[in-house]
């Protein structure tokens, strides 16, 4: 037996926005609260009232603002899909109901709100989806949450969740056959000699770089090793720490950008 609240409330504390399922079903509940997507909170009067109302429910995580989920009903097909990438990308948290499908957990980045295969599935004829980014108005079955299939819940592996490294995102893109999701517009001339200054001040200061050049809008962002990593209560990092530099804005002393 299951009880909502002692698997939602554990969840809503790590920061997920959480809803009903039916009761050992991976679909959502139909109440007089609407749409899941919009209901899914981290309140913990609005769980105490879902208990009440369906005490063995299922939990339902929906990405926000902070989370984003890439599902894989093959895990093996995925992973041997992103040989050659850095192993530790997958050094995240993961949840599992069954052998070789799960789903791992990524803090969002601007490229994955922005990614053009957000909340769509790769399929592959014949087979199971190779995967899904779920990064919208979708959801996952949360740990804790019991199977249908299997009568099992889902275990989880909790780790530090780290952002989504654009590495990782630019293959899931390639899979998807979608550009690069760091695929930039060219640099003017302009922007070349101001962006080299701040390599150069990068350089002479040791700051280590993560990544290259990308845009959005007139702003231009550099992916960097964060200075104040030791100050922080997790290791996110270069997806959300940069140096910035802004067309049109004239040259000034470099700017730096932390999310942490």
């Amino acid at each position: 037996m299951t009880n909502f609240l002692d698997i939602a409330g554990p969840l809503a504390e790590r920061g997920f926005r959480v809803f009903p399922l039916i009761p050992e079903e991976k679909r959502p509940v139909k109440m007089s609260w609407g749409d899941h997507f919009d209901a899914a909170t981290t309140d913990r009067n609005a769980l105490e009232l879902w208990d009440r109302e369906v005490p063995r429910a299922n939990v339902g995580i929906s990405p926000d603002e902070n989370f984003c989920f890439l599902e894989t009903d093959d895990e093996a097909a995925l992973k041997e899909a992103c040989a050659g990438l850095p192993g530790e990308i997958w050094d995240t948290t993961r949840v599992s109901a069954r052998d070789n499908r799960c789903y791992f957990v990524f803090r969002q980045t601007m490229r994955t709100r922005n990614t053009v295969i957000r909340d769509k599935a790769c399929k592959r004829e014949g087979k199971e989806n190779l995967f899904e980014f779920k990064a919208f108005r979708t959801y996952v079955t949360g740990p804790g949450s019991i199977h249908p299939k299997t009568g099992k819940p889902y275990n989880v592996d909790w780790r530090t969740i780290p952002a989504m490294p654009d590495v990782l995102l630019n293959r899931l893109c390639e899979l998807h056959g979608e550009p690069k999701a760091t695929a930039t517009r060219a640099m003017s001339d302009a922007v070349q000699r101001e962006t080299a200054t701040l390599d150069r001040f990068l350089a002479w200061y040791e700051v280590a770089t993560l990544g290259d050049w990308f845009s959005k809008g007139k702003s231009w962002y550099r992916p960097i090793e964060c200075p104040w990593l030791s100050e922080h209560e997790n290791g996110n990092q270069g997806t959300s720490t940069c140096v910035v530099f802004t067309e049109g804005g004239g040259y000034v002393r470099p700017a730096m950008t932390c999310s942490n």
